[in-house]
């Protein structure tokens, strides 16, 4: 006898705890999008989404990617960060940093918190894209 297993699914509350964000983001915006994925069934009144369909529209659609010439064993300070193509603004990382969404500093560097190459790609992959919708 062959058993049929399902796919995972998710709700949107597991999808906003699974990517970082609030329920909110995954409801009012990301779910708007043309590309975002059809209900695959239903856990109670909630609706559920394929996991992996989820994970793909994530990735070509809400992920930010490091810049070209980041180094991953070089460090950083927020300035020069700033000054790369792609990369939040200076004060755009400071107020990241602030409310936590943003590593803490691998490093010093010129008397100035520095991350290395490394940290700054993971924390991008970490926030949603610029775009909306």
């Amino acid at each position: 006898m062959v058993e049929h297993v399902s796919p995972p699914s998710l709700t949107i509350p597991e999808i906003a705890a699974e990517y970082g964000v609030a329920p909110e983001t995954v409801r009012d915006s990301w779910r708007r999008h043309p590309a975002w994925p059809a209900p695959v069934g239903n856990r109670g009144r909630a609706h559920t989404y394929d996991a992996g369909s989820v994970a793909r529209f994530v990735r070509a659609h809400k992920r930010r990617p490091a810049p070209s010439g980041l180094q991953p064993d070089q460090l950083y300070t927020a300035r020069e960060l700033a000054e790369m193509p792609g990369m939040p603004a200076y004060g755009s990382l400071r107020a990241l940093k602030s409310k936590g969404r943003w590593p803490g500093p691998d490093g010093s560097k010129g008397g100035s918190d520095a991350w290395l190459g490394s940290t700054v790609g993971d924390a991008l992959a970490n926030l949603g894209a610029y775009t909306r919708g």
